[in-house]
């Protein structure tokens, strides 16, 4: 079902509004389209949901969903087909990427069916304009055919000499994109599941470096160029080089903003993001709200891009102490009809992100009255929220830091000093197991220092005195110079401190 969903949506979101394949148009709805329909419009969203609907009890119900819904995924894959690429929605690489990779389909089609010549002059159109737009693999794929046969149909050597040379040209291009292609995935992917420190990684992205840089001048492909960058980035996000980091970016923006006609605009949206959070870290927040405004002008409104530079925004609003406007953001994006369907793996940092709007609103810091939206906003459960942190609490140095903080920040707000208590000796021994290394040495101070407030008996000048050496430890390494990923800090952690000192009292507990 998963399967047929993504495609709808799809479909859907490029208007494609009837399923109608060519010789076959059909004016009454047949069980296919009614099923179509149905999970466009929500009302069937199981397998279970096609049998019921369709076929009701019967022994033979099952069988025959899974029959439908076969028949519903053959249509659906040949209606890809049918997209109105002309629409306002595609830019001009877009336009071409699927017309080319159309004519492709075709092409394979035609020789297939040993149709040759109809075959050649499409591939030579579709060359000329796969070489225009750097569709590196799909130029050598065209030209091993055109290879071929000037060489064995047609033995003509200069046209042979050609399209060789040209295939060799673009092979060795296309080897170096996958080569960089896999440096940038072997880096990222311990990003994707953790926002753990990735310290250990250093060493093989100082090797990645080493590997790209004298190839920068040497390549200019879209794919070589764009994972290029995104590795130096990570190099030097890693090794906490923020001025390198903020330099590649604005190469790499530089560079994309230099070919329109190529699909720059999601590239130098991501670079936008990137800079947008190197400022947030070095506390340069008016370059930083810039680069989001950019950011949010390159992305259309309600997709995964967009949502990511409205996260991001609100962090930086968060470190900068407009709450007003976080609160704002927030809004813009969870009003946003799109928002349930954020991904899995940016659900986590909107869910604490949620959690923190709604302290902060708790404690005084954010008025949601006169904001439009605001009214829609829900009501926070403590309950709900601890139950979502077990889905997360794989992560033991990453996100669920910020959970068990934002756990203790609540309980203090309302005063539970009792269940703060209860929890001292399991969060100290989190700490020693999980929080040791330099990596996390932000987050370990202020856990420690959240944890002397039993001892100092949530006495507002107990706790100032018992967390001094924490609270110096803590202001010697800022966020732009830790290690940790700034990620995990969605406010900061001297800040929240300023929070908790304020919700205490001179009485002793």
């Amino acid at each position: 079902m998963d399967v047929l969903k993504d495609i709808i949506r799809i479909i859907t979101r490029n208007k494609v509004k009837r399923i109608e394949i060519i010789g076959q148009p059909g004016t009454r709805k047949s069980q296919t389209h009614q099923l179509y329909e149905g999970i466009c419009e929500g009302k069937i969203e199981r397998d279970e949901d096609i049998a019921r609907v369709f076929f009701g009890e019967g022994d033979n119900a099952q069988i025959y969903a899974t029959r439908l819904k076969r028949q519903l995924y053959k249509r659906l894959i040949n209606t890809i087909f049918f997209i109105d690429v002309n629409q306002p929605g595609f830019n001009e690489y877009q336009r071409a990427y699927y017309n080319l990779y159309k004519n492709y389909a075709a092409i394979r089609v035609l020789i297939g069916r040993g149709s040759r010549t109809a075959a050649m002059d499409l591939i030579k159109k579709t060359l000329r304009k796969a070489v225009k737009y750097e569709m590196t693999e799909l130029v050598v794929s065209l030209a091993r055919e055109l290879r071929m046969q000037y060489g064995i149909a047609e033995g003509n050597r200069k046209k042979f000499e050609e399209y060789r040379d040209l295939g060799k040209k673009y092979r060795e291009i296309l080897e170096v994109e996958i080569e960089v292609e896999e440096m940038y995935i072997d880096l990222v992917i311990h990003f994707v599941s953790s926002k753990s420190p990735q310290k250990h990684l250093l060493s093989a992205a100082e090797t990645y470096r080493k590997r790209i840089e004298p190839l920068l001048p040497l390549y200019n492909s879209y794919w070589f160029k764009l994972y290029a960058y995104l590795t130096l980035s990570i190099r030097y996000e890693i090794g906490n080089d923020h001025h390198n980091a903020l330099r590649i970016s604005q190469e790499a923006i530089d560079f994309f903003e230099s070919r329109p006609h190529l699909a720059s605009k999601s590239a130098i949206g991501h670079f936008h993001l990137k800079m947008l959070s190197f400022y947030t870290s070095t506390k340069q927040y008016d370059k930083g709200e810039a680069s989001a405004q950019k950011g949010l002008e390159t992305f259309h409104a309600g997709t995964s891009s967009w949502f990511l530079i409205l996260a991001n925004t609100i962090t930086l609003f968060f470190h900068s102490k407009q709450f007003s406007r976080a609160f704002s953001t927030f809004i813009q994006a969870s009003t946003h009809p799109a928002f349930k369907s954020i991904p899995q793996e940016h659900r986590e940092n909107w869910l604490l992100i949620e959690a923190f709007i709604h302290y902060l609103i708790s404690i005084g810091k954010i008025d949601p009255a006169g904001v439009e939206g605001a009214d829609q906003l829900k009501k926070f459960r403590y309950s709900r929220f601890i139950n979502e942190v077990v889905v997360y609490s794989k992560d033991k140095r990453g996100y669920n830091i910020t959970f068990l903080i934002l756990q203790i920040l609540f309980l203090l707000q309302q005063k539970k000093y009792d269940q703060v208590i209860d929890r001292t000796e399991s969060i100290n021994m989190y700490c020693h197991r999980y929080l040791r290394q330099d990596e996390t040495l932000r987050s370990n101070c202020f856990i420690k220092m959240l944890m002397t407030l039993p001892a100092a008996r949530f006495n507002r000048t107990a706790a100032i005195r018992r967390t001094q050496k924490l609270a110096e430890k803590l202001k010697s390494v800022p966020i732009e110079k830790a290690s940790q990923s700034s990620e995990l800090e969605i406010i900061p952690y001297e800040t929240l401190w300023e929070f908790v000192l304020e919700s205490l009292d001179h009485n002793f507990r």
